[in-house]
């Protein structure tokens, strides 16, 4: 949303619009009928959610998506800190099921475009696994996994991180060189 007045925000972990697009969450209640809490989530840049997980042990909210922001919210104390660079980041957030509070967010991503597209939430672990594309050669903790480097242009990628969100524990990319170079990551599940 670019809306500064969007509704349901009082109260919220983010209150106020960080900056040009920041992702939304909204929380309703079964009938739609109500609109219980809203939050605003993203720094001074443009963000946008693209998935959403609810631990199923807990209630907390995960959100992930995209970014551009050096500022986004609650990234101090994750898995990584500090912006990747060039066009974006992925970003993962985990919010208390009423959506006031902030636990914890993190960039994800190396040097070059990357973004998240899909979140999952393993009921036994609590570990969030996430997926996306990446065009960086330095992403995150690929070192060990299936597929430790980019085969070129574009790679999917799979990453698994903590329940909340300070340590990646393994991530690897999973793509071809192709005709295009172009592999993505859309969706993602957990064995029961």
């Amino acid at each position: 949303t670019t809306s500064a007045d969007f509704p349901g925000v009082t109260g919220g972990a983010q209150s106020s619009l960080a900056g040009l697009d920041d992702v939304f969450i909204s929380r309703f209640n079964a009938e739609l009928t109500t609109l219980l809490q809203t939050t605003f989530l993203g720094g001074g840049g443009n963000d946008f959610g693209l998935a959403l997980a609810l631990d199923p042990a807990n209630g907390v909210v995960y959100v992930a998506g995209s970014t551009n922001s050096t500022d986004f919210h609650g990234a101090t104390g994750g898995a990584q800190q500090t912006y990747g660079g060039a066009a974006a980041d992925g970003f993962v957030s985990r919010l208390s099921s009423d959506l006031t509070t902030l636990g914890q967010s993190t960039y994800l991503g190396g040097s070059q475009y990357d973004t998240v597209r899909a979140v999952v939430v393993d009921a036994t672990s609590g570990d969030v696994y996430v997926t996306g594309e990446t065009g960086s050669t330095n992403f995150p903790s690929v070192t060990g996994g299936a597929q430790a480097t980019n085969a070129g242009g574009s790679d999917a990628f799979v990453s698994r991180l903590n329940a909340d969100l300070t340590a990646v524990g393994q991530s690897t990319y999973l793509g071809g060189s192709g005709s295009t170079g172009n592999d993505f990551g859309y969706r993602l599940a957990v064995h029961p």
